[in-house]
């Protein structure tokens, strides 16, 4: 949340400004794919939160590392996997403290399943995916480090 869009998002940025950052917002997202279509934000945080208190930009490391974002509105549950550092509005971003990248693309996969986009749909029926109904998803945790659990 920039706090005012209008003023930290945009399409036309400066080359030399290393504060630009591409941006994809909830509409980018499929399952197992994004679109970039230009946008990006100017991640300036403390700004952000000088010009609006109810700003929450978050964190560059919650952004600059591999992870599974979720739409948050329409067309029910989708994800995909992203590892180019993008940053997101209205968009649920799952990160592996781990980074492990298969870790991940085995969650969107799981995401994006008939089933479990069933089992969400019937048990959450609301318009917004929340991030503790998708954290009381049942999802068997796997250790990719172990054969047996592959």
């Amino acid at each position: 949340k920039t706090g005012g869009d209008s003023k930290f998002l945009t399409y036309v940025i400066d080359e030399d400004d290393q504060d630009y950052k591409r941006l994809l917002r909830g509409e980018n997202i499929s399952s197992y794919s994004y679109e970039f279509v230009g946008e990006y934000v100017h991640y300036l945080p403390q700004q952000m939160r000088k010009h609006r208190r109810t700003a929450r930009p978050g964190t560059k490391a919650k952004f600059e590392q591999p992870k599974v974002l979720v739409r948050d509105t329409g067309e029910g549950l989708r994800g995909t996997f992203e590892d180019e550092n993008y940053y997101v509005k209205d968009v649920l971003v799952i990160a592996d403290k781990e980074k492990n990248p298969a870790r991940l693309k085995y969650l969107t996969g799981l995401i994006n399943s008939t089933l479990l986009r069933f089992y969400y749909e019937t048990s959450f029926p609301t318009l917004h995916v929340q991030r503790n109904e998708l954290a009381s998803l049942p999802i068997r945790t796997i250790d990719f480090d172990n054969p047996a659990d592959v």
